[in-house]
């Protein structure tokens, strides 16, 4: 399994072991020349980098969770790390550059927040978190983001019982999710600027 997730991820024959993954390598070429803190090339909503997103270069990318109410709930948190910011006694150029860092995650987030809960879509999504992040990809696609690729996943198919009911459920799951966000991208009249691809190591 894991070898078979790495070359789809690297797209790498199966004689070699690539340090990027693809997506990364399409950064590097497509993307170089930009600030490395310029507006988010890419998104993703997924609990950590995906290998597809490794590059060789330094990129501007943003993980965002399903769960656009627990992002607003995080508000005193937020609040609690930017006035610890803005606490430094004695700022040294790693400090600098750590808060730098931060407060820019969290002026991204909060913009995003923003967008995502202000989107009204022009379809019914299901009530899934794979149709959640597809909403949101949406969302984002429409308010105009300079972002040229967001990623998301839907996970469960590495099954060992019951398989057929489990494949039929995570099957249904991912095609009406994607007919929700395809509906709701030709209702915006975006669905000519996008290129939805879907890959799977099962």
């Amino acid at each position: 399994h894991f070898r078979s997730a790495e070359i789809w991820e690297t797209a790498s024959s199966s004689e070699q072991v690539l340090a990027t993954g693809w997506l990364g390598r399409y950064f590097d070429h497509a993307c170089t020349g930009a600030p490395a803190r310029s507006e988010n090339v890419g998104i993703h909503f997924t609990s950590g980098l995906p290998p597809s997103f490794i590059s060789a270069r330094e990129h501007a990318t943003f993980g965002l969770g399903y769960n656009l109410n627990q992002r607003r709930g995080n508000a005193p948190a937020t609040a609690l790390l930017e006035s610890l910011v803005a606490a430094d006694p004695a700022p040294t150029p790693a400090s600098e550059f750590l808060e730098h860092t931060l407060l820019d995650a969290l002026a991204s987030e909060k913009q995003l927040v923003r967008v995502l809960g202000d989107y009204e879509p022009a379809a019914e999504y299901p009530a899934s978190e794979f149709a959640t992040s597809l909403r949101h990809i949406a969302a984002l696609i429409a308010s105009n983001q300079p972002t040229r690729v967001y990623f998301t996943s839907l996970s469960g198919f590495d099954t060992h019982n019951r398989q057929a009911d489990t494949h039929t459920r995570l099957l249904t799951t991912l095609a009406e999710g994607l007919a929700a966000f395809q509906r709701d991208l030709e209702a915006h009249r975006l669905a000519d600027q996008v290129l939805t691809m879907t890959f799977s190591e099962f």
